[in-house]
């Protein structure tokens, strides 16, 4: 999936409709929401059931986000996807047969199912998965995508030529139906491709000189306010946060309170405590809650002194939700990572 509510979704429907029926077969969830200390369980976990040297179960469904075609080296025998920019949609292939392992029959040849827009209509709809890729080359791919339909793609070798297809200078052919909207998407694409070059220069370093380069620079590294705006992308700000739980006024590292923590300190936290935080760490970009957490909470005082620690913010929960005054409800889930209602 493209996004991770979509992936939180997906995965509860299966465990409501699917998991009764095949008990003994794992259903794993991974996506970036999740605290990093069971993030990197979770990433240990399928590189043991779906890894190189791993065991793999005679079943198992995986429900994933984008953080499953950037890092990890997994095998599966079967991939459906949302519809992604294709060279999104190549890496994503690449988790296919990746490794010589021994398969069901009708699984034999690598098979990806892509989950495809209505191509009939005059603006196809994306769903959330134009609120992280441009709708133009979403809709690029999926015209490309659709001229291979039910046929086999030799990779790599067809790489070249299907990320040429989309990103190339060459046009592409849109049906009539679809003219006026892909022509209002390339304007679209081309006023951000604008916008992104105008906030890479007005937040872009000062030029070196010979004489007081470094100088410059360590005005700029000196200056909070600027290190934590500057940006040369055109994409949401994000914020780390560290998750803690309160339970009887006391806050402690786990939910199971077995491990305090004094937010009041003044000094600087140790490096084994620095640890522990950012173990509990889970970097968000949703507009609302970054700007929540930059504007209106403070951050504890012995934090401002770490280097690492300064740019966190500390989010209590009580009984897995967030204690804010805002009435927006943000949860944190054993099985589905953060959650935002």
């Amino acid at each position: 999936m493209n996004t991770v509510t979509e992936a939180q979704a997906l995965f509860s429907y299966l465990q409501k409709q699917i998991s009764p029926l095949l008990p003994n077969t794992p259903l794993v969830l991974f996506h970036a929401r999740f605290p990093l200390q069971q993030r990197l369980v979770l990433e240990d976990k399928l590189a043991q059931l779906f890894g190189k040297h791993g065991q793999r179960p005679p079943t198992a469904i995986v429900v994933a986000t984008q953080v499953l075609e950037q890092s990890l080296d997994v095998d599966f025998d079967l991939m459906i996807t949302a519809l992604a920019p294709i060279d999104l949609m190549l890496q994503r292939a690449g988790r296919l047969h990746r490794h010589d392992n021994p398969r069901p029959t009708p699984l034999a040849p690598a098979i990806l199912y892509c989950l495809q827009a209505d191509l009939t209509v005059k603006t196809p709809q994306f769903g959330l998965s134009a609120e992280v890729y441009e709708p133009i080359t979403l809709l690029k791919t999926a015209l490309v995508l659709e001229n291979y339909d039910h046929q086999a793609l030799s990779l790599p070798a067809a790489v070249s030529d299907l990320i040429e297809s989309v990103y190339g200078s060459k046009a592409i052919h849109y049906p009539e139906n679809l003219t006026n909207t892909a022509e209002d998407w390339e304007m679209l694409a081309h006023g951000l491709a604008k916008q992104v070059k105008f906030i890479a220069q007005e937040n872009s370093l000062p030029p070196p000189t010979e004489e007081d380069f470094f100088e410059q620079l360590a005005d700029v590294m000196d200056d909070d306010d600027i290190v934590h705006k500057t940006q040369t992308r055109l994409t949401r700000p994000s914020i780390t946060i560290i998750v803690l739980h309160q339970i009887h006024q006391q806050v402690y590292l786990d939910a199971a309170g077995t491990q305090p923590i004094n937010l009041a300190a003044k000094h600087k936290p140790s490096p084994e405590l620095t640890k522990a935080l950012l173990l509990n760490s889970v970097t968000i970009s949703h507009p609302g809650w970054y700007n929540y957490f930059y504007a209106e909470t403070e951050l504890p005082p012995g934090w401002k002194q770490s280097p690492v620690l300064r740019y966190c913010r500390a989010a209590l929960f009580e009984n897995n939700q967030l204690i804010n005054n805002s009435t927006e409800i943000l949860n944190i889930d054993l099985e589905l990572g953060l959650i935002f209602n």
